[in-house]
């Protein structure tokens, strides 16, 4: 009565034996390879037991998986006059989007040196422009600097998550485009001219200056016909509408943003306080 001699006679030698796994499997040649033994000296057990391939990981420490690295948001620089005008929306929706942004102010001469130092004139050099259309506010990204206060604003309203989609955004650029509309119309007054400052130099037409007459009519009709009837879309607009303003959480920039903002600017002219000071320019 001897012991068996090998563990591959105990595994095979009892067909009611619980199948054991192979001491060391990785040891066990690949599938696909031809065995190094004959069929017939390899257990039955081993035999029906899938094999897996060689593997020398298994005495390797698991590689390390580390988080993709967040890329650091760009640098926001804000450019304007030392007023709230045209880039206090923008401002507003950096400050609820929690965005951090360098606030910069800038005098009038400031503006007339960047217009000339982009047309080239300031050391007959042209760099990079930084006001690429002669006016303010800019918003200056990673270096590049971008104008036009509407489309700083729906950028910037998007990284907020101010600015929504769908038959909302309609809702909302129907509001901006209603402020647009009553801003031209204050422009006459604030610049005492019926065309805005010149693209290139960024001053006035001599040619096209208004006298007092034409500047209080202008006075009388913002305040007695464009700015009731404008006022009162724009009630309708957001007071119907979700989401604008008192109809909806006020989420939108529209309500909680620009046209807070629109509606204050406005208000002098309702009261027929138009100030002729330039205190509103941009």
């Amino acid at each position: 009565n001897s012991l068996p001699r090998s563990t591959d006679h105990c595994l095979a030698a009892s067909p009611h034996a619980e199948p054991r796994p192979h001491p060391f499997p990785y040891l066990l040649p690949l599938a696909s390879s031809p065995s190094s033994r004959p069929a017939a000296a390899v257990p039955a057990v081993a035999r029906s037991r899938p094999r897996p391939p060689f593997q020398l990981s298994l005495f390797l420490p698991a590689p390390k998986i580390l988080p993709p690295k967040m890329a650091d948001p760009p640098k926001l620089v804000l450019t304007y006059l030392n007023i709230k005008g045209l880039a206090e929306p923008v401002r507003l929706a950096l400050h609820i989007g929690g965005i951090a942004f360098d606030d910069v102010r800038v005098t009038y001469e400031q503006v007339a040196a960047m217009r000339a130092k982009d047309a080239g004139v300031d050391e007959g050099t042209k760099g990079s422009p930084t006001i690429p259309t002669g006016q303010v506010p800019t918003l200056t990204v990673a270096g590049e600097a971008f104008s036009q206060s509407e489309a700083l604003l729906r950028w910037v309203g998007r990284r907020a998550g101010l600015y929504p989609d769908g038959l909302l955004q309609l809702r909302v650029d129907m509001v901006e485009e209603t402020l647009k509309d009553l801003r031209q119309v204050f422009a006459p007054q604030w610049y005492g001219n019926c065309m805005p400052r010149l693209p290139g130099s960024g001053a006035l037409p001599p040619g096209t200056a208004l006298t007092e007459q034409q500047r209080a009519e202008v006075v009388r009709l913002i305040s007695t016909d464009y700015l009731p009837a404008r006022l009162a879309q724009l009630e309708a607009l957001v007071g119907s509408s979700t989401g604008l303003g008192a109809g909806g959480d006020g989420s939108g920039f529209a309500g909680g943003v620009s046209g807070d903002a629109g509606l204050a600017a406005a208000a002098p002219a309702a009261a027929g306080a138009i100030a002729a000071d330039g205190a509103m320019r941009d």
